[in-house]
């Protein structure tokens, strides 16, 4: 008996029996922890329930409140219909009623007219509300364009009339709106000669000559582009710059190749004890026809050179084949330097007399003297070519930036006219979407009215309260609930049992 009792007691691992907390009951049969369940959530579920009601009461009054304080709006209407213009049924509309009907006789004809909201926004805009605005100032001096089209509700019908409604708290500003917009636009499309058909008129007037003044630089900007050739301008101009550079860098090599061939000259001069005007070497060079023919030679080929470097279209083949010759020149004149000497010795004419062709050491220096002059010679035209060639190609960079500026000039133009063209064509779309078709004019179907009551005074308009105090009950509700929802954490922490 006692080993079975011992067989149901909790034993640990180690075989001994395990301790019984005294403070904690024995867990209640399963029928009896539902219960305590239930027992324990039923006040949290009916506070929930207070809150939602709560809640949906005082949203439901505060919307019947706003709804039942909001001041009496009256409201009037009056229809516009489509009829033909009057020039053409002239004969026909002098024995029609003061309110004509829709004169279209077959609701499906093709009528060319702007879509329903299209219409709409025309009706609002600034082409009939301004008028009736300025009608309208001398009794109601406090309405402007927002307010009266905030008011306005315009609706096109499907067999193409127009119901316009206009609301105010005062049914005497509605009656008298009503009047003075019903009448603009009767008088608008009656009178469409005088404002909106003058600006079509006018714009078609000026189509042609905007055309041509486009044709005409059209022109003007491909022959100017085929006469100077404006295919790649951009890329000449950097070109001229990568040049000029490059003989502003030779230049600048020249100046001190220069400077130190005079500086060697200066110190034969010296050395034969004669001054700087005295030059037997000059001389001798200058009555020497093979050397001056070699240097002419030379100049030569330098200035074509020159003239091939200034071009805006260079041909570099050209101008390697020019410095090929230049160079074989320019060393065939430094071997002729040096022998104008000689031949000046042996010539029988020559005046020998001179001590100075008598010394081997001063015929040293003549000979030295005849090679440097030479040199000097050679780059003093180079350099000059160097500056010839660089005032060139500015004139050439000024000449294109000038053919640039006047390109740029003419397609600035040709774009100036073509905005315009643009221009006009948005704005003759705008009127001629405001303008009637020529064969079409808004008459009054239905006069201005005001809603009235049984006793044909104006009716105010009853707010729905029904729908009203509807949606104001389910808009509580959801907050309600809403509300409860965020409450239902705390209320179950407070009401869990411990």
């Amino acid at each position: 008996m006692i080993e079975a009792t011992l067989a149901t007691l909790p034993l640990t691992q180690e075989g001994q029996l395990q301790p019984v907390d005294a403070a904690t009951p024995p867990e209640p049969p399963e029928p009896d922890r539902e219960r305590a369940v239930k027992t324990s959530y039923l006040p949290g579920m009916q506070r929930r329930v207070g809150v939602v009601a709560g809640v949906a009461v005082v949203v439901t009054t505060g919307v019947t409140a706003t709804v039942i304080s909001q001041a009496p709006e009256y409201e009037g209407k009056f229809q516009l219909a489509i009829a033909p213009a009057a020039s053409e049924t002239a004969s026909e509309t002098a024995t029609e009623p003061a309110i004509p009907q829709p004169q279209i006789q077959d609701m499906n004809q093709r009528i060319d007219l702007p879509s329903p909201e299209v219409q709409a926004k025309i009706l609002k805009s600034p082409r009939f509300i301004d008028p009736t605005l300025e009608q309208l100032r001398p009794h109601l001096s406090d309405l402007d364009y927002q307010t009266l089209t905030q008011k306005l509700r315009i609706r096109v019908n499907p067999d193409h009339t127009v119901d316009v409604r206009y609301r105010d708290d005062d049914p005497q500003r509605v009656q008298l709106v009503l009047e003075k917009l019903a009448q603009v636009y009767v008088q608008s499309s009656q009178d469409c000669q005088d404002r909106t058909c003058k600006g079509i008129a006018h714009i078609e007037a000026q189509l042609p000559a905007v055309k041509q003044q486009i044709t005409d630089l059209r022109q003007q900007v491909r022959e100017f582009r085929q006469q100077h050739n404006l295919t790649n301008q951009d890329a000449q101009i950097r070109e001229f710059a990568s040049r000029t550079a490059e003989i502003a860098k030779q230049r600048a090599e020249l100046e001190g190749k220069l400077a130190e061939a005079r500086d060697h000259y200066s110190e034969l001069q010296q050395r034969m004890a004669m001054q700087p005007n005295e030059s037997v070497a000059m001389t001798l060079l200058s009555k020497d026809s093979p050397y001056l023919n070699v240097l002419q030679q030379l100049r030569a080929i330098d200035t074509e050179i020159a003239q091939e470097l200034g071009r805006l279209d260079i041909d570099r083949d050209k101008v390697q084949q020019l410095a090929v010759r230049y160079q074989a020149t320019q060393n065939q004149l430094y071997q002729e330097a040096p022998m104008v000497l000689q031949r000046h010795l042996t010539n029988p004419q020559s005046n020998l007399q001179d001590p100075i062709f008598q010394d081997p050491t001063y015929l040293n220096l003549i000979q030295q003297s005849l090679s440097t002059i030479a040199y000097v010679q050679t780059l003093d035209h180079r350099y000059q070519m160097l500056l010839q060639t660089e005032q060139t190609i500015q004139q050439q960079t000024e000449k294109i930036a000038g053919l640039l500026r006047q390109y740029a000039d003419l397609q600035q133009q040709l774009q100036a006219e073509t905005r315009s063209l643009q221009s006009y064509f948005d704005q003759l779309e705008i009127l001629k979407a405001e303008a009637t078709p020529p064969t079409l004019e808004w008459q009054l179907a239905a006069a201005p009215t005001l809603r009235e009551d049984a006793l044909g005074k104006p009716a105010p308009i009853m707010q729905d309260l029904k729908r009203d105090i509807r949606s104001g009950a389910i808009l509580g509700l959801v907050m309600g609930v809403g509300v409860a929802a965020a409450l239902e954490p705390k209320n179950r922490w407070k009401s869990s049992p411990v």
